[in-house]
């Protein structure tokens, strides 16, 4: 990788006064380039043609590749069952995302609409098996009044340098808290117990 650019001392790109002895340039940095380490070396040529050159003493490094994402998943736990295979979610159901991809980054979720930035974990807590191995985990309990219809999940991970990528769940889910309205409820028994052969009648509206 290599990268040629000019410095002007003219008060007008990135120096102080024109004429100071002062060379100022910048360089935007591209998608696509990526290196480590680099040199960076300082070119000073006068009128005469002499020439002079000194290698800063800072490196430089131009990250601008997106992490990997191998894989997004989700489970769902119902507590008085266990784990369901549903895409249909109820209140107090667990909600349990895992973004695989690159180790050592920053990882998130969405769930649709109804929640964003949810927090992603790689150190062996909140449902995470296994410290810095690259597998991000973290679960939602859902709450009432939490409703959505068709969400989709989307899982975001950052990487050291600020580079980022994420993956979207091609499943579905949709969250209903909201229970169904009974008004009454009745029956034909009376102050006399039912006997064998009697119909219990109930009516539910």
């Amino acid at each position: 990788f290599r990268v040629n650019g000019d410095l002007f001392d003219d008060g007008a790109h990135e120096d102080d006064a024109p004429n100071d002895g002062i060379y100022g340039g910048s360089y935007t940095v591209r998608l696509g380039d990526n290196v480590t380490d680099a040199k960076l070396t300082g070119i000073l040529k006068d009128l005469a043609g002499n020439g002079a050159e000194l290698i800063a003493s800072k490196t430089v490094t131009l990250d601008t590749q997106p992490p990997s994402i191998t894989a997004l998943t989700f489970t769902v736990t119902r507590p008085e069952i266990g784990a369901v295979q549903t895409t249909n979610l109820l209140v107090g159901d667990l909600l349990t995302v895992t973004l695989a991809g690159e180790i050592g980054g920053e990882a998130e979720f969405d769930l649709g609409e109804l929640q964003s930035a949810i927090r992603l974990f790689d150190d062996g807590t909140h449902g995470d098996q296994r410290s810095n191995d690259g597998v991000y985990t973290n679960t939602y309990i859902v709450r009432t009044n939490d409703n959505a219809t068709n969400a989709v999940i989307t899982g975001r991970l950052r990487d050291g340098a600020g580079n980022e990528n994420e993956m979207t769940s091609p499943i579905l889910i949709n969250i209903d808290t909201t229970p169904p309205s009974i008004q009454t409820i009745e029956h034909n028994a009376t102050n006399r117990p039912l006997i064998a052969g009697a119909r219990l009648i109930v009516r539910l509206r």
